[in-house]
């Protein structure tokens, strides 16, 4: 049990880890998809160049606070707005992309297994 917690741990928080370093150091490469609406909503937070920097900054961090399990409870509460943004936007403006829910539900996972 005491395996599985940690790769319950550790696997959804590589992910916002590597998500989060990837807008800085382009290691994985991207061509958007996106039409319409979505390619809207992304290019008001890019016309303001703190928005995704930040966003990015938190995901680092909390990603690497999580995976030594330090202020675990409080990196899950300051990723869940990240979480969910990304769960509305590709909810609501991306319909045929269904990965994002695995991260969502990894997230979930980790918060369950990051309770006391």
């Amino acid at each position: 049990m005491k395996n599985t917690t940690l790769i319950y741990r550790v696997l959804p928080d590589s992910l916002y880890l590597i998500f989060g370093l990837n807008y800085f150091l382009h290691f994985i490469t991207y061509q958007s998809l996106h039409a319409g609406k979505a390619v809207a909503f992304i290019a008001r937070p890019k016309a303001r160049d703190i928005f995704y920097p930040m966003q990015n900054v938190i995901q680092i961090v909390s990603g690497l606070s999580l995976i030594f399990n330090r202020y675990a409870p409080f990196s899950t509460v300051v990723l869940f707005p990240v979480s969910l943004n990304a769960l509305l936007f590709h909810t609501f403006l991306v319909r045929h992309r269904a990965g994002s829910w695995v991260l969502h539900l990894q997230y979930l996972t980790c918060c369950w297994v990051t309770l006391p």
